[in-house]
């Protein structure tokens, strides 16, 4: 009787000197001992084609013997190299018939020792630790320059690692798309913005290399910080090879995308046109957001497990989470285009698969770009059984906030958003301004008036939503004199940056107490419910934060909009009655409000000496 021969993996291995030139060609081989039988150990190189997500079609593997190598790509063109690996001949279909059994001996072997091991995470994270944060969001193009060609890159980041969790006190980035796009420059000018994707499993070049990339997420962690990416699942660049396939029908890719025979149907974002005609393909192809940016299909399983896979590759990689661009129009159902039932499904099914796939608590932070609309918002949380996005974004709040430092008078009754109480990590997360056509930079708003620049900082800092610090905010960067969203997008200004850490009441050192204050009280911000003592269009605001812990005290938050200082000013308590309280203690202030005070009456509160733009906050204690 026949012994079947199993193949039998046994170490991964350091590679040989004489092996380097064969070695370089690939950006990240593995090497392995491999073992058939009773036979010698032979040396395997594995590596996967798209750098993605392997699977058993898409992995490169050369068997090495003492006289020859033999390499098999195995992927929709089959290819042969011969030994000398000067040159190679193309099968032009995928043919396993010509695959030996030896050689599927290896390709089993080798896709289970090649699988992706989830490393480089996270270590001792509490459960929704994101709600106890503050986000800070990088465009990378903007941020940090390291190589002198006039681009941010990711070393960039790196290199001001210090900075960010030191100076500003933010333990969490968001980096903009790192991936390969088709829109690509260094120039100011330029809008590289990122979101044409061309290879989800590649890094852009004018931004730096895998390697980088891992190492900003190691010393990310190394500090105790968290990294989230920037992921683009709704459409990709009209360059991406798939597309391409696409609309030629070839390698299965035709449904890929979502395709028309009539071009028929509006455009969710407004009046611009959704359907564009391929005369190639002698069909209409759907972009609702540029003509040149094709919406995925996921009606199709295999795109579904695509996009799936490209998460987990990089979350695999020590990712902390994910923000989701464009959440709302993934999938469309029928004449629903946006918030379809099959979107809040397919969110709901990622986040039980990310839960389920790693020990450390992952976030997934949605951008869900609806004003005035709290119901359709709120749904995006999912819910307990069955949650769906641990952050929302949320345009309403930082609209109030900005609005209120503006006009010199409180809006803020008409956001006073509590986070959900009945969703387990649920947040919401909310920017004074962003890299889209949302709301002006401070600079621009403000110009040079760092006390309401400041202000602006430290009501975003203490209200219940996770704050997101979009790059340049806390030093009062402005928008380039340019039309359209690059704007917001423009270099980050060092100098005076390195000025203002230069002085102890400046917008950034005061940015950094208020978030120092935030994380010491989270569960008392973030959990509060909020109860606002102050009327629409009042030159002061206060609201109280009853924390969901009773053991807890009350936090009273007062803010002087106005260019007007009060000897005093007064407010009326609404619920509880005043005798409750019988203590309090200040426990921040910017530093105009440092001498402010509060008197405790039965029907009211009465804040003394707070100045023109200033803010001041008490723990309240019975």
């Amino acid at each position: 009787m026949k012994t079947r021969r199993a193949a039998t993996f046994i170490a991964e291995s350091p590679f040989p000197t004489r092996l380097k030139p064969l070695t370089d060609a690939f950006a990240s081989p593995k090497m392995f001992a491999l073992k058939i039988g009773r036979t010698k150990p032979i040396a395997v190189i594995a590596q996967p084609i798209t750098n993605r997500y392997p699977s058993t079609e898409e992995f490169f593997f050369a068997m090495l013997s003492s006289k020859n190598i033999v390499c098999f790509i195995v992927n929709p063109y089959l290819k042969f190299y011969n030994c000398n690996m000067s040159c190679y001949t193309e099968c032009m279909k995928k043919n396993f018939r010509t695959i030996t059994l030896l050689t599927a001996l290896f390709l089993c072997a080798i896709t289970t020792a090649c699988s992706t091991s989830i490393k480089n995470q996270s270590k001792n994270l509490s459960d929704a630790w994101w709600k106890q944060e503050a986000i800070y969001h990088i465009w990378i193009k903007g941020f940090c320059d390291s190589d002198g060609d006039g681009c941010g890159d990711i070393n960039g980041i790196r290199s001001k690692l210090d900075y960010l969790h030191n100076d500003v006190g933010c333990d969490v980035l968001w980096i903009s798309p790192f991936f390969e796009c088709a829109g690509k420059g260094t120039a100011v000018d330029y809008n590289m913005h990122g979101y044409d994707t061309t290879d989800y499993y590649a890094v852009n070049s004018l931004f730096g290399t895998e390697e980088d990339v891992l190492a900003l997420v190691a010393e990310c962690h190394e500090r105790g910080m968290k990294i989230i990416f920037d992921f683009v699942p709704n459409h990709t660049s009209s360059a991406h090879p798939w597309f391409k396939d696409s609309i030629a029908g070839k390698n299965g890719k035709r449904d890929w995308y979502v395709w028309s025979e009539d071009g028929k149907g509006s455009n969710p974002m407004g009046a611009s046109p959704a359907w564009f005609y391929n005369e190639e393909a002698g069909a209409w192809y759907y972009a609702p957001f540029w003509e040149h940016m094709p919406d995925l299909n996921y009606k199709n399983a295999a795109v579904q497990k695509e996009m799936r896979s490209v998460v987990f590759y990089w979350l695999d990689r020590g990712f902390d989470g994910i923000r989701v661009d464009a959440a709302r129009y993934l999938i469309e159902d029928g004449s629903r285009s946006a918030d379809s039932d099959s979107t809040h499904q397919w969110f709901a099914d990622l986040h039980a698969r990310i839960q389920k796939r790693y020990k450390a608590p992952k976030v997934m932070l949605g951008e869900i770009w609806l004003e005035r609309r709290r119901d359709s918002l709120e749904a995006y949380f999912g819910s307990a059984e069955k949650p769906e996005f641990d952050l929302v974004t949320d345009f309403d709040t930082g609209r109030a906030q900005l609005g209120s430092v503006l006009i010199g008078a409180s809006s803020l009754p008409d956001a006073s958003y509590e986070n959900p109480h009945d969703i387990k990590g649920a947040a919401y997360a909310a920017f004074l301004c962003n890299h889209d056509e949302y709301q002006s930079r401070l600079g621009s708003v403000f110009g040079n008036d760092y006390k309401r620049i400041t202000l602006s900082l430290v009501l975003a800092a203490l209200r219940p939503p996770v704050p997101i610090i979009y790059y340049g905010q806390e030093i009062g960067l402005a928008d380039m004199n340019l039309s359209g969203d690059i704007r917001h997008r423009g270099p980050f200004d060092w100098q005076t940056a390195q000025k203002l850490l230069e002085q102890s009441d400046s917008s950034i050192r005061v940015l950094q107490k208020a978030l120092a204050l935030r994380k010491q009280y989270a569960t008392t911000i973030t959990d509060a419910t909020v109860e606002d003592l102050s009327p629409n269009r009042g030159q002061c605001a206060a609201y109280v934060l009853h924390p969901q812990d009773s053991s807890q005290k009350d936090m009273l938050c007062v803010f002087n909009f106005s260019a007007n200082d009060f000897s005093e000013y007064i407010f009326t308590k609404k619920q509880k009655p005043l005798s409750v309280w019988t203590k309090d203690e200040m426990i921040f202030a910017t530093p105009e409000a440092e001498g402010a005070g509060l008197v405790l009456e039965d029907e009211r509160l009465v804040v003394t000496n707070i100045p023109a733009r200033s803010a001041v906050v008490f723990l309240l204690d019975q």
